[in-house]
């Protein structure tokens, strides 16, 4: 599956991936057993990865997802001042959540770290025990950003099926 190349001192591992593209790695062995071990981790990656195309990205943090996401806003032409709002409210969800990695994400989850939202303090004296809740559109505001956000990595080939598909937005007309 994969071979074992050595070009000057150094080992390279050359293999072709679930495209049909030929990759190359260094291996950074000089030692021939050594470089063989790193060819077998390699292999048993690809096994995984042509079992599961998904794998990978579960292994990936859910912060580096976002990132990625930012940059797919930009690029669709989307304003700074936007860009900015949406991943700050992603990024909130994700630390109110504590949640690191796509197998985490759960509706009930989401939803109760959406709803534990409450407003920034504007001293930072002030106990955290003492802030206001979020009112229900902002709430809102932020759930629709963290399900847009899961919807683009389903479109995107990171996630099998939408693990939010379920989740609702609040009712506006009962807020206070």
């Amino acid at each position: 599956m994969a071979g074992l190349s050595k070009r000057g001192d150094t080992y390279y591992v050359t293999w072709r991936d679930s495209h049909g593209i030929v990759r190359r790695r260094s291996t950074g062995c000089k030692d021939k057993s050594a470089a063989d071990k790193i060819k077998r981790q390699i292999e048993q990656e690809l096994l995984i990865d042509r079992r599961d195309p998904f794998a990978k990205w579960r292994k990936m943090p859910l912060k580096q997802h976002a990132e990625d996401y930012r940059e797919h806003l930009r690029a669709i032409g989307n304003t700074e001042q936007y860009v900015n709002a949406r991943v700050a409210q992603i990024y909130r969800v994700i630390g109110q959540a504590n949640v690191a990695f796509l197998t985490e994400l759960t509706t009930s989850r989401i939803q109760s770290a959406v709803a534990q939202l409450k407003r920034l303090p504007r001293s930072p004296r002030r106990k955290r025990e003492t802030y206001s809740p979020l009112s229900l559109q902002t709430r809102n505001h932020h759930l629709k950003a963290f399900k847009q956000f899961v919807r683009w990595m389903v479109c995107d080939g990171r996630l099998e099926k939408d693990p939010l598909a379920g989740l609702r937005l609040w009712k506006v007309d009962t807020d206070i």
